[in-house]
C-alpha cells in the first residue's frame, strides 16, 4: 500500500507536502510559489525537472492546510495556452524548503513584509479608506 495514501510517510511522519504534475515546461518556482501562497500554512514551493515534464512540491506547516490547498486547487488549469490541469496529491515524504537545507527553518530569511496567514487571504478595507462613496 502506497503510505501517502494513508497520510503518513514511511516512517510515520505526517506527510505535509503536495506533489504537482500537470505543469507546463517553462514554469518557475515563483509561479507555483504564487499559486499557493494565498493558503493559510503555505511555507515553500519548488519545480523539479523529472524526465518528461517538470513537477512540483509545495509545504505546509501541518496535513489538513496542505489537503485544504490540495481540494482548492485539483484540476485547474495552470497555463492557459494549455489544456492540461494540475493533479496534485500528498508527496511520499515531506520535502525541504531550499532555504533550510542550512538546518535552519527558514523563518529568519524571510523578507520582513512576511506574515503569515490568517482566516482569510482578502481583508475587507477599514472604515475611511476606501474610494469616497465605496464605504469611505
Amino acid at each position: 500500500m502506497d503510505p501517502s495514501a494513508s497520510g503518513l510517510s514511511a516512517d510515520g511522519e505526517e506527510l505535509r507536502t503536495l506533489f504537482v504534475s500537470g505543469l507546463p515546461m517553462d514554469v518557475r518556482d515563483r509561479e507555483l510559489h504564487l499559486l499557493f501562497h494565498p493558503f493559510a500554512g503555505f511555507e515553500f514551493a519548488s519545480v523539479r525537472a523529472s524526465g518528461k515534464a517538470p513537477v512540483g512540491f509545495a509545504g505546509f506547516t501541518d496535513q489538513a492546510s496542505a489537503l485544504i490547498a490540495r481540494d482548492s486547487l485539483q484540476g485547474v488549469q495552470f497555463d492557459p495556452d494549455s489544456s492540461i490541469t494540475l493533479r496534485i496529491e500528498l508527496a511520499k515524504s515531506n520535502s525541504k524548503s531550499k532555504r533550510s537545507s542550512d538546518g535552519a527553518d527558514g523563518a529568519a530569511k524571510r523578507p520582513r513584509s512576511y506574515q503569515p496567514h490568517q482566516e482569510s487571504y482578502f481583508q475587507p478595507p477599514m472604515p475611511g479608506m476606501g474610494p469616497p462613496g465605496l464605504g469611505g
